[in-house]
């Protein structure tokens, strides 16, 4: 890597937006987070300015930068410190119990559904219902191996680096490859997708089929009600405790 490898420098935020913290270990605020990316902008583009154009706003490099920026302040708007509407994030070692869990394998057709909607919330922080509104169409496959989700229309939240600038792009969620040897989200997706039926829905969760001897999943869309449902289901399936507790699963945080 050199200094002036823009591919480089965007891993290396990309990296840096997902894992930084301030020294107590809590979460940065927004506009902290915000204006430090503005500075590292600014910074970077005093040491650009005799070679070449650098902008982390505009430039197509940094579009992983952008998506994930816009996605991570969207989770500190909703769970920072867990002030923001009384939400709870689930704890690293909560998520390790959960996946580890044998009703949360992926050889079956309710664990591997439980994951990907599990995966799903900690790569978009999405909230109870408005998982309703995702689309089997909305997963692109990356070349590296991983996932863009693209929504066409997404209300679901008014914050985030887009709306903050204004901006005409649309916001794409990224699911990195997994890790080598390792069965992540990417697997989990991947092998949720194979198993849809052609003729199904165009929603991206779907019912669990009566005969799962012919297929495991149905051609209908999962409810409304039930996958507003499903994170407290799967919490009490593992045997994590939900007193008290209003539980999200948002986290740009790899889980293994």
């Amino acid at each position: 890597m050199t200094l002036y490898d823009k591919k480089a420098i965007a891993m290396l935020l990309y990296e840096f937006i997902i894992v930084i913290q301030i020294k107590d270990k809590k979460e940065y605020k927004v506009n902290s987070l915000y204006n430090g990316i503005y500075a590292i902008n600014r910074f970077y583009q005093e040491m650009f300015k005799d070679r070449e154009p650098f902008n982390i706003h505009e430039d197509f490099e940094f579009r992983i930068v952008r998506d994930t920026l816009h996605t991570r302040m969207i989770e500190l708007e909703e769970i920072n410190n867990g002030e923001y509407n009384g939400a709870d994030p689930l704890t690293d070692e909560e998520m390790v119990k959960i996946f580890e869990h044998p009703d949360i394998s992926s050889n079956s057709p309710d664990g591997l559904l439980r994951r990907v909607f599990l995966w799903v919330g900690c790569c978009t922080a999405r909230r109870g219902g408005s998982y309703h509104s995702i689309m089997a169409s909305h997963f692109k496959k990356r070349d590296d191996g991983g996932y863009n989700i693209v929504p066409i229309h997404d209300k679901t939240h008014q914050g985030g680096y887009y709306y903050q600038t204004n901006s005409n792009q649309q916001p794409v969620h990224i699911i990195p490859p997994d890790e080598p040897g390792t069965y992540g989200a990417c697997h989990d997706i991947r092998k949720y997708l194979s198993l849809r039926p052609n003729n199904a829905e165009e929603n991206f969760f779907l019912r669990i089929n009566k005969d799962i001897e012919e297929n495991w999943y149905s051609t209908f869309h999962l409810g409304r009600d039930k996958l507003f449902g499903m994170l407290k289901e799967i919490c009490n399936i593992t045997g994590i405790d939900c007193t008290n507790r209003k539980i999200v699963n948002h986290s740009l945080r790899h889980k293994s």
